[in-house]
């Protein structure tokens, strides 16, 4: 999905956009991010969710822990915070978790409390993870196309 993102305002196929993406100044990434609503500005409204894959180098210490994504769907909305049911994997694959989390997530004018902050914070998802909006396995941008 993020490769759709990429490629469709950055041009390009495969990983071009991306590489593209990542050669852009903080400011301008910071732009971009704005502009088609992924990372701290991803919002899904309730019903849809959150989608965050993996990106960049392991984060050190991490390096046999590294998922390749996580998501969570957002279970209600209160003004611009988002309320979001998730469970994580556990180190034994065979093992279900049936740790279910709810957990509230902030906009991105609220430094720290975005879903794409928080969840980067953990450190297995790399050190330039990219998340997004979805609606039923179909990407969002802030314009609402796919």
């Amino acid at each position: 999905m993020k490769q759709e993102i990429f490629n469709q305002r950055l041009g390009g196929t495969g990983e071009e956009g991306q590489k593209r993406y990542e050669a852009m100044s903080p400011v301008e990434k910071e732009r971009f991010d704005k502009k088609t609503g992924i990372n701290k500005y991803a919002a899904p409204e309730t019903g849809e969710g959150f989608a965050m894959s993996t990106g960049g180098a392991p984060v050190p210490g991490m390096e046999t822990k590294t998922w390749n994504f996580h998501w969570a769907g957002v279970v209600t909305t209160s003004g611009p915070d988002r309320v979001t049911l998730d469970n994580y994997s556990v180190d034994d694959t065979s093992e279900k978790n049936a740790d279910w989390n709810l957990q509230m997530f902030g906009p991105a004018n609220k430094p720290g409390q975005t879903f794409y902050e928080q969840v980067k914070r953990l450190g297995n998802l790399g050190q330039d993870p990219t998340a997004l909006r979805v609606e039923k396995g179909r990407l969002l941008s802030e314009e609402g196309d796919s």
